[in-house]
């Protein structure tokens, strides 16, 4: 006697649990990798900022960080590399490129002497100036592409602001606490 044909016609539910299965573990893993992805532009606090876009890093961009660099910190490197790593942190924040952070937020644009003239400071040796400051201005575009590459990590891991001597805390800013010694006052922003 032939049963088959009385059979349910219902789908085996091992199949559906099965599929059911398949597809959670795909969306897992999509999600896992969305987060696992480098961000672009901008490294993850603490660890070394990653290469930027090839076609930010001619030197034509470059040589603003420099400038900032040097008018901000003259030729101290620790406070360099932490006044790029906070451009870079408030850059993540705000979803725009690093460089274009760090000349916003400095004091390159100030209308003083000082400011006008380090604006003109080419990505080579500077006219004018003597041959220990062209080797001293040689290793800071060294530094600043040494950073776009990646190269060094945040020495103020907590740090999202910068100010000199002139400048002070405000709201929840607090002193961070850098690796390194800086001429700059660093600041962190207390959590509530």
């Amino acid at each position: 006697m032939e049963h088959g044909h009385y059979r349910s016609q219902e789908p085996d539910r091992s199949i559906l649990v099965w599929i059911c299965l398949m597809v959670a573990v795909v969306l897992a893993c999509a999600s896992a990798i969305a987060r696992a992805e480098p961000r672009d532009a901008i490294g993850d606090a603490g660890s070394t900022a990653t290469a930027y876009k090839a076609d930010k890093t001619d030197t034509e961009h470059l040589v603003w960080a420099a400038r900032i660099c040097y008018l901000e910190a003259t030729w101290r490197e620790s406070d360099c590399v932490a006044m790029l790593w906070v451009a870079t942190k408030r850059a993540q924040r705000v979803g725009r490129f690093w460089l274009d952070v760090v000349r916003r937020y400095s004091a390159i644009d100030a209308h003083n002497p000082r400011a006008a003239e380090v604006r003109t400071y080419p990505w080579g040796d500077v006219p004018g100036k003597p041959e220990p400051f062209n080797q001293r201005w040689l290793r800071l575009r060294e530094l600043v592409s040494e950073f776009a590459d990646g190269r060094h990590s945040d020495p103020c891991p907590r740090a999202e602001h910068w100010g000199g001597s002139m400048d002070h805390a405000r709201g929840r800013m607090i002193p961070a606490r850098c690796a390194a010694s800086t001429a700059n006052t660093f600041y962190a922003v207390k959590k509530r």
